[in-house]
C-alpha cells in the first residue's frame, strides 16, 4: 500500500462519483481521490465528511486498486495549550469545543465533529472524580443548542445569549439546586411566553402533588418599556364564564388584598348574587359598613 500526503484543491464533485481532487508531487494539478467513510450500511452511508480545500490530508492506494483513498484530514495543531472554545491555534485550526479535554487533561474524552460554518456536534464521555459531562451537545453556528446530559439527567434547549432556556429534569439525579430541581420541566426566557390552543382544551393539573402557584413578581413600571400597567394577573373571559369552585371538605376560597391601600371590587354589570347554606357574615374591624341603593330590603 502507498500512502501519501497531499493537499486538497477542490471538493466540487461534479459526476456525484464520490471525489474530491487532491495534488502532491506526483500530480501537482490534482487528481481525483475517493472518500470513504468509518461507517457504512448496505445500502447507507453512516458518516460522511468531505475537507475544505487548502487542507493536507492522508491518502493511500491500497495494492490491489487502482483508485487512490480519502484516509483523513491532518491536524498538527496543539489542542491541549488551554485553548477555548473556537480560539484559533497555531496554524489556523479552530478548536470547536472546549471541553475536548476538560476532564482528563491530556486525554480527549470526546468526539467532535463542527462544520466549516461552525455548526457543531459532541458525543462527550467526560469523567473524572470530581464531575463530568455524559451526553450530547448540538449547537448552530448562532450559538442555538441541544444539550442531553446523562451525568446529570436533564435536556437543555438554549440559545446563544441564554435569555430563553427550556430545561427537562429526567429524575433524582438532577442538582437539586438546577432550575426546576429533580423531575421536573422549566421555561425560562426574558420575552414573552404564550401557549395557545387553536381548537382544544388547555389543562393545567396536578395529580398527588403539592400547588399550582400563579405569581406576578413584577414592580410597577417595571418591565419592557417601563410599562406602568405591569405587576397585575389578567384572567379573561370574551364569550363564557369565569369558575373557581373548591369541592373538598373545609376548603376555602380567599379573596385577599393585603397591600397598603388595597381594595377588593366586584364589579358587575347586572346583579351580583349571594347565597350560602349556612349564613352570611359581613364584618368590617376598622371601619363602616355602608349598603346604599334605590330600595334596600331586610327580610
Amino acid at each position: 500500500m502507498e500512502i501519501k500526503v497531499g493537499n486538497v484543491r477542490s471538493n466540487i464533485d461534479l459526476f456525484k462519483s464520490g471525489r474530491i481532487t487532491v495534488a502532491w508531487d506526483e500530480y501537482p494539478l490534482g487528481i481525483g481521490i475517493k472518500y470513504v467513510s468509518p461507517f457504512t450500511t448496505v445500502n447507507n452511508i453512516g458518516f460522511m465528511a468531505i475537507p475544505e480545500v487548502g487542507t493536507d490530508v492522508l491518502i493511500c492506494k491500497p495494492a490491489n486498486k487502482n483508485d487512490w483513498y480519502y484516509l483523513g484530514s491532518i491536524i498538527e495543531n496543539n489542542f491541549a495549550d488551554g485553548a477555548g472554545e473556537g480560539k484559533v491555534i497555531d496554524e489556523g485550526v479552530k478548536n470547536p469545543f472546549n471541553d475536548l479535554y476538560r476532564f482528563r487533561g491530556v486525554v480527549p474524552q470526546a468526539y467532535i465533529f463542527s462544520s466549516p460554518k461552525g455548526n457543531k456536534i459532541m458525543l462527550s464521555d467526560g469523567y473524572n472524580p470530581d464531575g463530568s459531562y455524559i451526553g450530547t451537545h448540538l449547537e448552530t453556528s448562532r450559538g442555538m443548542r441541544l444539550s442531553l446530559d446523562d451525568s446529570t439527567g436533564t435536556i437543555t434547549l438554549g440559545n446563544s445569549t441564554n435569555n430563553a432556556m427550556l430545561v427537562l429534569t429526567e429524575n433524582s439525579m438532577a442538582d437539586q439546586t438546577a432550575m426546576g430541581g429533580p423531575a421536573s420541566f422549566s421555561v425560562q426566557v426574558t420575552g414573552n411566553v404564550s401557549i395557545t390552543s387553536q381548537q382544544g382544551d388547555l389543562d393545567l393539573t396536578v395529580i398527588n402533588g403539592r400547588t399550582i402557584n400563579i405569581e406576578n413578581k413584577s414592580g410597577l413600571g417595571s418591565g419592557a418599556g417601563n410599562d406602568s400597567r405591569t405587576g397585575n394577573i389578567n384572567i379573561l373571559s370574551k364569550n363564557g364564564d369565569v369558575n373557581i369552585v373548591a369541592t373538598g371538605q373545609n376548603q376555602e376560597i380567599r379573596l385577599e388584598s393585603n397591600g397598603e391601600g388595597g381594595d377588593v371590587v366586584i364589579n358587575a354589570k347586572d346583579t351580583i348574587v349571594m347565597t350560602a347554606a349556612n349564613g352570611i357574615i359581613m364584618q368590617s374591624t376598622g371601619g363602616d359598613i355602608d349598603i346604599s341603593g334605590n330600595k334596600i330590603y331586610l327580610n
